[in-house]
């Protein structure tokens, strides 16, 4: 969520406040990474635990 925030508020600020577009280019990365981050290691997780198949698709169980 902070990383989404965070680009969002790039954005605002480009496309608002008529800032540099480095804003966006700094978060869309950090954002990138952490999303590619949180996909490895929920496919990581599932292969190493073995869960029932919907609750290894999409990262969470309850």
């Amino acid at each position: 969520m902070v990383t989404w925030a965070a680009l969002q508020a790039a954005m605002a600020g480009v496309y608002l406040l008529e800032r540099p577009r480095l804003m966006i280019r700094v978060s869309g990365v950090v954002h990138g990474f952490v999303f590619l981050a949180h996909a490895l290691v929920t496919a990581l997780v599932a292969v190493d635990q073995r869960p029932r198949m919907p609750c290894g698709m999409c990262g969470c169980c309850y």
